[in-house]
């Protein structure tokens, strides 16, 4: 899946955008999506590559300028740890919410899901 940001195309890890918008996409054979379609989009840190300064500075303002609602950073090093960035009504992301291994991840939006990071210690 790939994202239409202000500075050009992006390809998260993991992407969520909502049925309607799948739907049409589907009809259309499109696999580039609006950012403002997106939902949530999930970036994996690969420590100490070049991908890595991209996932914490560069994309933050990307997709909050593309608008897209949550961003979250997964990074497994040394213990996995979660940080979910909000988009507010300024268009920026706020401070993030931190959560590492042991805290219990909870949220109702884009989705409901509710798991202890801990089980992330599995696949790092």
């Amino acid at each position: 899946m790939a994202i239409s940001t202000p500075a050009g195309a992006r390809r998260p890890d993991v992407g969520v955008i909502g049925a309607e918008a799948a739907a049409t996409a589907r009809e259309l054979g499109l696999s580039l999506y609006h950012g403002a379609d997106m939902l949530l989009a999930v970036e994996v840190v690969s420590r100490g590559s070049g991908s890595e300064r991209e996932d914490r500075v560069r994309k933050v303002s990307e997709y909050a300028n593309a608008g897209i609602p949550q961003y979250w950073i997964v990074d497994f090093d040394p213990h996995p740890k979660v940080q979910i960035l909000r988009l507010g009504e300024d268009r920026c992301y706020g401070e993030p919410v931190t959560l590492r291994e042991g805290d219990i991840l909870k949220v109702t939006e884009p989705f409901a899901i509710s798991f202890d990071l801990s089980v992330l210690a599995d696949f790092s």
